[in-house]
């Protein structure tokens, strides 16, 4: 087996009053991300992301910025590059795979976004 690591106490104490005092009491995964890990039933609070949480807000305005993309090129390219052999690349294409990966992120971010 592998040695783990232990950070020193004076380090957690640090990182627990910069977390004190940049997000006050609710911390940074009730601000962020509207998890709430101490209310519930019998103090388990839900580990699912709140859908008006800011995190939740920034992936959708990202991915309204991506579908105006996907609008404006996708029917340029199929307009313009149709006759195109399909082993010749166009320049969009290594953005395009990142929108595909960050579309499939956002089905797994919607299994972990509460109702």
């Amino acid at each position: 087996g592998g040695r783990m690591y232990k950070f020193p106490a004076v380090t957690l104490s640090v990182l627990n009053r910069y977390r004190s005092s940049a997000f006050g009491r609710q911390g940074c995964c009730k601000v962020f991300f509207g998890v709430d890990l101490s209310s519930g039933i019998n103090g388990q609070g839900s580990k699912l992301i709140h859908p008006s949480s800011p995190f939740i807000k920034l992936v959708n305005t990202i991915s309204v910025i991506v579908l105006i993309y996907i609008l404006l090129v996708v029917q340029v390219e199929i307009g313009f590059f149709w006759m195109e052999p399909a082993c010749n690349a166009l320049p969009t294409h290594a953005f395009e795979m990142v929108v595909d990966v960050w579309f499939s992120a956002e089905i797994v971010l919607g299994f972990v976004t509460g109702i």
